[in-house]
């Protein structure tokens, strides 16, 4: 009897982990970091040139949002129907370089990384990406099939 509850307890759980393994990332934007930690590079040239290219209507369309980290700047770039919205992000030169390695950006060299909906990474690039190259990547992922969960109804 003992073993048949917990046989059921463990059952529940595994459901319920199945659940969330299942989670549906489809709102959640896609992030491109940028990270300009070249030291032959000047401070934000590689990011600069990076933001002064982007198709804002093109990252609004694929839900796309930037943060751009260097060894003198970080921010986040939120893009809308009329422009960006940027928020500069209050961190010190060491918290700069913490987050650029949880990211997976190397701090001695410029890279761009693509994260998907569901955080993972997708791609890197050590040089600068056109927006017809990132769009074309980011169009051929595939759409995962948002979670399905069975309808309830209520009885009266």
């Amino acid at each position: 009897m003992i073993i048949a509850m917990f046989g059921l307890l463990g059952f529940s759980a595994s459901a319920t982990n199945e659940l969330v393994l299942q989670r549906d990332y489809s709102a959640q934007p896609r992030q491109l970091i940028v990270c300009s930690f070249d030291p032959s590079v000047l401070a934000h040239g590689f990011s600069d040139k990076q933001l002064d290219e982007v198709d804002w209507a093109g990252y609004l369309k694929r839900n796309i949002t930037i943060t751009e980290l260097s060894r003198f700047r970080s921010a986040t770039h939120v893009p809308t129907a009329m422009g960006p919205i940027t928020t500069m992000l209050p961190l010190s030169g060491v918290d700069r370089e913490r987050s650029a390695r949880e990211y997976g950006c190397p701090t001695n060299e410029n890279s761009i990384i693509l994260f998907g909906k569901d955080g993972t990474e997708k791609t890197r690039w050590s040089a600068h990406v056109s927006n017809d190259d990132l769009f074309d990547f980011v169009d051929a992922l595939p759409v995962k099939a948002s979670l399905n969960l069975p309808q309830t109804t209520s009885r009266g």
